[in-house]
């Protein structure tokens, strides 16, 4: 946390104004032609989440891995160093760049048990240059987080099971499946 003495309020002020020029971009209806530049802990926008996906997938299908199922895509923040130093500089009014933004990903493959862990380092500023990925890393023995498609999924097994059928019209006389929701 930096000091009452190392950031004064007009550097604060600033930087409150570049995220709401950065938020408001983000919610106009114009989609903005090149990334813009953000602060280095917004949010990704939706170019930065495609671009992150991009650069998974073009990866992926180099090692073979062609069908990817996104769990997260989110803001992998920058080091505490980087962005005290970001901060300060442009509290000072001196000129600096964001730390570089890159983005986490959690990605399942079909046949593995467990998840990859990625790590995508993002075009900046609208340079062109493409999304990169740093890190590809392969986790064993965990399970991500359920999304809706896993939901959805575990329901249609659910019911087409003949035990859960036989046991709902025995049970509880139900024997029209559509009227069944599951929750995994």
């Amino acid at each position: 946390m930096l000091s009452s003495s190392s950031v004064d309020a007009s550097g604060l002020k600033v930087a409150a104004q570049q995220r709401t020029t950065c938020l408001a971009a983000s919610l106009s209806s114009e989609a903005p032609t090149a990334m813009a530049t953000a602060y280095p802990l917004d949010p990704l926008c939706a170019d930065e989440i495609k671009a992150a996906a991009a650069a998974c997938r073009a990866h992926g299908a180099a090692s073979g891995a062609s069908q990817i199922r996104f769990n997260v895509i989110s803001l992998k923040e920058p080091s505490k160093v980087e962005l005290v130093a970001f901060t300060r500089a442009e509290a000072s009014g001196a000129p600096t760049a964001a730390p570089p933004r890159r983005a986490f990903c959690i990605l399942q493959l079909p046949g593995l048990a467990g998840v990859v862990e990625v790590t995508v380092k993002l075009p900046g500023g609208g340079n062109g240059a493409p999304a990169t990925v740093e890190s590809w890393t392969v986790i064993e023995g965990v399970q991500a987080l359920a999304t809706p498609d896993d939901c959805i999924e575990a329901e249609a097994i659910a019911k087409a099971d003949p035990r859960v059928i036989a046991m709902l019209k025995d049970k509880y006389g139900v024997t029209d499946m559509s009227l069944v929701f599951c929750d995994p």
